[in-house]
């Protein structure tokens, strides 16, 4: 988002007309959609970007298709929004505010950077290694030891059982703990050598 850039704000009574609002801004003019934000009590706001000009006409559109569904509350275009309200709305979106070129990240956002690096390596650290692994020439996959399987977690090991077809039906393997699938995985491995 520059500081050139327009806000256009649709809310509305229903998710419904929400979307139609939306989708009519959209094709109506070449303005960006960031946000759909679910408010309490069935309220929506449609969030648009884009230059002036368009975000004015996405946003006319826009409301002329939630007044179809008796669902419009109100609209609104902010044009060249200040920097700060730029920040917010940026921040809403769990994205980092933008920052003038050349300006160095705060402290917080390089706390946060630094966070989703060490959660991306966590990730990685969980999935087996290819060098730990072995291959079963049979079918072609990874053999996996009982320590490396309970490294991973649930959804992986769900994933795991699936591709395997360690375990003979869906719910099976929904209700399963994780114990049950190591168990099954293991199992289906010892079958196949």
């Amino acid at each position: 988002m520059t500081m050139m850039d327009a806000l256009g704000l649709i809310e509305n009574r229903s998710y419904l007309s929400s979307i139609v609002a939306a989708d009519t801004a959209l094709k109506a003019a070449n303005v960006t959609l960031i946000d759909l934000e679910i408010i309490r009590g069935g309220y929506v706001t449609v969030k648009l970007i884009g230059d002036v000009g368009a975000v004015k006409a996405a946003v006319e559109a826009a409301k002329d298709a939630a007044e179809s569904f008796g669902a419009l509350i109100s609209a609104h275009v902010i044009p060249r929004m200040h920097e700060e309200t730029a920040k917010l709305i940026e921040k809403q979106k769990g994205r980092p505010a933008a920052s003038p070129e050349g300006a160095k990240p705060t402290a917080k956002q390089e706390k946060e950077e630094t966070g989703e690096q060490a959660k991306t390596e966590a990730v990685q650290e969980e999935s087996p290694s290819p060098a730990a692994t072995e291959r079963n020439e049979e079918n072609g996959q990874e053999k996996l030891t009982r320590e490396q399987l309970e490294k991973l977690t649930v959804v992986k090991l769900r994933q795991l059982v699936r591709e395997r077809k360690a375990m003979e039906s869906a719910t099976q393997i929904n209700t399963a703990k994780k114990a049950e699938l190591i168990h099954s995985l293991l199992e289906k491995m010892e079958k196949k050598e």
